[in-house]
């Protein structure tokens, strides 16, 4: 999941997995389930499509809606010919799915391990969540997730990269938005289709951040948007901060259940385990109130930390931004040579994937 403090409270850009219905995987009820519910998903974005040509040229098409349309023409230029991203057969269509998200993504981790579960998905690996096109598939899968004792979370994603396999769409879901962040949008699902490791969801989704974020800024710079460039700076800057405050917990948590392990936590009974994993949860919404009143426009926040916590909705953030760093310092050694730094970032496939704790067909 990917928050950013300039558009909503809890922004969706994740990257949405299909083709596995493509690939004939039939082991099991579920898994022909699962990929039959993924085709027919995908089947109805490919029947909605609309060509955004044509519809510039019809007077019916409101103007607020051109005007969006002229944007994202704009935007998919500048990543073709500025950031050398693969957009010449990306969003020159529209789907309008008239709800909130696209589809709903499902993460679990265990009740004392901040270790995401892992499913497989052909050509792809081991990513960390399960999307459904169905939010009420996605919450049944979720309950069934709980029953074994799993901490579950289900958020809503406003967009996906098919990984050019399927000419991607413009949605409703995200045009009421900035333009500034619609940018950041689609620079980030275009950089999936530039590089995507295999297996490796928190590298690929850390690398399409810091891409993003590059590319807006070179798109403001362009358009001498200082004051929207400054904006944009400060919000990146109370994001950082917020996701910070995650990760402490997280690393808080992490310490909590390695101690768990230990001999001398043999005597903690479940109800003692729950009340310390709480506390540490207490203690996020605490630092958070705190930060919140030095900085007001941290409320964008406030909606999503006043929801419920678990171990799966921390890790679904950490997913996003735990290798920013590294990303970062690849993109400044690359010293504005773009295509130099999609070559760095391909390299990393040498290092091979990450086991995981649970791999699901």
């Amino acid at each position: 999941m990917l928050l950013h403090a300039s558009g909503k409270p809890v922004r969706e850009v994740s990257l949405w997995v299909l083709m596995g219905c493509l690939a004939g995987v039939s082991s099991g009820c579920r898994s022909v389930a699962y990929y039959h519910q993924a085709a027919l998903g995908q089947w109805h974005i490919e029947r909605s499509k609309e060509s955004i040509h044509q519809l510039l040229g019809d007077p019916e098409t409101p103007e607020e809606l051109k005007a969006k349309f002229r944007l994202i023409r704009e935007l998919r230029q500048f990543a073709y010919w500025s950031l050398k991203l693969p957009s010449e057969h990306a969003y020159d269509s529209y789907v309008a799915l008239h709800r909130d998200y696209v589809v709903w993504n499902v993460t679990a981790c265990p009740e004392y391990s901040m270790e995401p579960r892992r499913w497989w998905y052909p050509f792809l690996g081991r990513l960390k969540y399960r999307g459904y096109f169905d939010p009420d598939d996605a919450h049944a899968y979720a309950r069934e997730l709980k029953t074994d004792g799993q901490d579950v979370t289900v958020e809503g994603v406003v967009a996906y990269s098919t990984l050019g396999w399927f000419n991607d769409p413009v949605f409703d879901t995200y045009l009421d938005w900035k333009d500034v962040a619609i940018a950041e949008l689609l620079f980030h699902e275009l950089s999936h289709q530039k590089v995507f490791l295999s297996g490796e969801t928190d590298w690929n989704e850390a690398f399409a951040l810091v891409t993003a974020r590059a590319g807006v800024r070179a798109w403001l710079s362009t358009q001498s948007r200082w004051d929207d460039l400054r904006e944009y700076e400060e919000d990146i800057d109370l994001e950082d901060l917020f996701i910070g405050m995650i990760l402490e917990t997280k690393a808080d948590l992490e310490s909590l259940y390695a101690f768990f392990q230990l001999p001398d936590a043999a005597g903690l009974t479940d109800v003692e385990k729950a009340r310390q994993k709480q506390a540490v949860y207490d203690g996020f919404r605490e630092r958070f109130a705190q930060a919140q009143s030095k900085h007001e426009r941290l409320n964008a926040y406030a909606a999503w930390v006043d929801q419920p916590l678990n171990n799966a909705r921390l890790s679904a953030v950490d997913t996003y931004y735990q290798w920013v760093p590294m990303f970062e310092k690849m993109l400044a050694d690359a010293e504005g040579d773009w295509e130099a730094y999609y070559g760095s970032v391909k390299s990393l496939d040498d290092a091979g994937s990450r086991p995981g704790l649970a791999d699901d067909l």
